[in-house]
């Protein structure tokens, strides 16, 4: 390859590093697709990488921010926590790592939660059939996508033995 002061010919040589910190939560999705553009990845290996430290959250955009991360190739790493919702960001990654104990999960839970990722209630999926079908009807996303993402199937089963109310590393 031919390099030209900062440029690879052909391609401009830019690597965005971006910080995923906090709640995850419905609220990071527009920002996030601002900065990365999925349609169009960048061709340069670790073109986009991205930093985790989030003890978790919705579930749901976790899973369609990974999806996002996947499309552009990103690579991620944890710098701090990655729990619950977040090792769904981190299957995303095309290249992933974490230090030992950093990743922590437990069983699904259904929750009612601001867009900011704030939990206002949880729903008991055993006493509440709408709380159960949800519940059902995530499980079988998230097999689907850690399967897209190349993660075993051992690693839904170990979350689902563990209960939701504490967080196994």
């Amino acid at each position: 390859t031919v390099k030209a002061d900062n440029e690879i010919i052909g391609y401009p040589r830019q690597i965005k590093i971006v910080h995923i910190k906090g709640a995850v939560s419905r609220k990071l999705l527009p920002n996030l697709k601002k900065t990365i553009t999925p349609d169009a990845p960048d061709p340069i290996p670790a073109g986009l990488i991205v930093f985790l430290d989030s003890k978790g959250g919705d579930g749901m955009a976790a899973i369609q921010i990974g999806r996002i991360l996947r499309a552009a190739n990103a690579h991620v790493f944890v710098n701090g926590e990655c729990s619950s919702a977040c090792i769904f960001i981190l299957a995303g990654g095309v290249v992933r790592s974490a230090p030992t104990f950093s990743v922590g999960i437990h069983q699904a839970r259904v929750t009612v939660s601001s867009d900011a990722g704030v939990i206002k209630k949880e729903i008991n999926a055993e006493e509440d059939p709408k709380g159960k079908a949800l519940l059902e009807k995530f499980d079988a996303l998230a097999r689907k996508y850690l399967d897209d993402m190349s993660i075993p199937e051992d690693l839904l089963t170990e979350m689902q033995s563990h209960s939701s109310k504490r967080i196994y590393r």
